[in-house]
């Protein structure tokens, strides 16, 4: 799977999208999705990249509490595409907001 078919799946879920960042006009509301591309753990074989591996973190970000819903539609994409996934939370004291990362790997 390639970055931007990722991309597009994220995009079907009913939730405002964006790689790595908003673009500073854009107001994004509540709950919503940023994923970056943190790495790779790409397999090799014969001194070459025998297949590509991005690592990538997803993090969901409401208000106040971890949102159960984005979180379980979030976990059912990517459940259906064969994506396994981790995650954690942690709470944002400075901006009042939530975050749960997923990580996982394409």
């Amino acid at each position: 799977m390639t970055l931007t078919e990722f991309a597009g799946l994220l995009n079907t879920l009913d939730y405002d999208v964006a790689q790595n960042e908003f673009p500073l006009d854009y107001n994004a509301t509540y709950p919503y999705i940023i994923f970056e591309v943190t790495g790779s753990n790409n397999m090799m074989a014969d001194s070459h990249v025998y297949q590509k591996v991005l690592q990538i973190d997803i993090s969901i970000y409401s208000k106040d509490n971890a949102d159960m819903t984005a979180q379980s539609a979030l976990e059912q994409l990517l459940d259906e595409n064969d994506i396994p996934w981790n995650f954690e939370g942690d709470f944002d004291h400075e901006q009042y907001d939530y975050e749960v990362v997923y990580s996982v790997e394409i």
